[in-house]
């Protein structure tokens, strides 16, 4: 695999502050500048007032010309244990069992929201969604600070793939899944 030419914002969106990595890009890309910005959380879990703070830190920083990875807070994503999921075909199939488990959970607001199910394995998987507003608002940000978005996860994903080590030999992951989650997710029209 060649290496990517293009620097990389690490990106954490929280309820109460935003934390911003800039990765030189090179053989072995290594984290350089950070910046935190606070914002005023919203009661509601609304994610209007971190993507703002987001637009005030890349508007100060000037980051410009790079890739960006952002990772969502689970305040954010809205998560739903889909207990058949290895069973199912791949496609179309997969993505309304998913879809029809987040409505059991989550009633009928999860019909306009963004999913995604990681890629097929054995058991039970799990769907993740989000606001389209906040797909949208994430998206128009980077755009404008001329970021490139390369892939958006909730932050259940990077924190089991943290705890992995840790877990039961060969156990399969969720990398698969966020690479997955964030093709979807990053889709622009």
């Amino acid at each position: 695999m060649s290496p990517s030419w293009r620097d990389r914002i690490e990106i954490f969106l929280a309820p109460d502050r935003v934390d911003l990595t800039r990765v030189a890009r090179g053989l072995q890309p290594r984290p350089g500048l950070t910046h935190s910005q606070p914002c005023e959380p919203r009661p509601d879990a609304d994610a209007a007032s971190a993507v703002e703070a987001l637009g005030r830190a890349l508007g100060m920083l000037a980051w410009k010309n790079a890739d960006a990875s952002v990772t969502l807070s689970n305040h954010f994503v809205r998560l739903a244990l889909v207990p058949s999921a290895g069973e199912a075909a791949r496609g179309a199939e997969r993505l309304a069992l998913a879809r029809h488990q987040l409505r059991l959970v989550y009633g009928e607001r999860a019909d306009a929201w963004e999913a995604v199910l990681g890629e097929p394995g054995s058991g039970a998987g799990v769907v993740a969604a989000i606001d389209p507003a906040l797909g949208v608002a994430l998206r128009d940000a980077l755009a404008v600070a001329n970021l490139a978005l390369k892939a958006m996860r909730p932050f259940l994903a990077d924190a089991f793939n943290s705890a992995r080590a840790f877990l039961a030999p060969g156990s399969p992951g969720v990398s698969r899944a966020v690479r997955s989650q964030g093709k979807v997710w990053s889709k622009c029209p």
